[in-house]
C-alpha cells in the first residue's frame, strides 16, 4: 500500500511541475489570463487539500459514531498500539460526540475555505480594470 502511495505521489509531483511551468509560460505570455488561470491553479490545490480533509472527517465521524453506539472508548475492536484505558458509559459517549463535532468542524471548514478563495479571486478579477 505505502508503494502504490509513493507511486502515485510522486507521479502527481512530477505531473504538477511540469504543469506549473506550463502555467507560468502561458501567464507570461498572456498577462490577461491570470484570473482565468489562478482559478483553474486553485482548483487543483483545493482537490488536492479538500478531498483527504473530508475523508478524514468521514473517518473521525465513522469512529465517533462507533463510540456512542457502543458506549465505549476505544469502541471494540479498535486497534491500539500501546495498553489504553477503556472508559464506558457517559464519558465514552461524550467522547464520541465530541469526536462527531470535530469531524463536522473539519468538514465545514474543508468546504468553506475553498468556497471563500473561489470568492476572493473572483473579487480580484472583477476589481481589474
Amino acid at each position: 500500500m505505502l508503494l502504490v502511495v509513493l507511486v502515485v505521489g510522486g507521479a502527481v509531483v512530477w505531473w504538477l511541475e511540469r504543469w506549473l511551468v506550463e502555467f507560468t509560460e502561458e501567464v507570461a505570455a498572456d498577462p490577461d489570463q491570470l484570473v482565468e488561470k489562478a482559478e483553474l491553479l486553485l482548483g487543483v490545490f483545493v482537490l488536492a487539500f479538500t478531498v483527504p480533509l473530508l475523508l478524514g472527517a468521514a473517518l473521525i465521524w465513522r469512529f465517533g459514531t462507533r463510540v456512542v453506539a457502543a458506549q465505549r472508548f476505544p469502541p471494540p475492536g479498535t486497534k491500539v498500539v500501546r495498553d489504553t484505558p477503556v472508559v464506558s458509559g457517559a464519558a465514552a459517549r461524550r467522547r464520541g460526540e465530541v469526536l462527531r463535532v470535530c469531524a463536522a468542524a473539519v468538514a465545514v471548514g474543508a468546504i468553506a475555505v475553498p468556497l471563500t478563495l473561489f470568492q476572493l479571486i473572483r473579487s480580484l478579477g472583477a476589481a481589474t480594470p
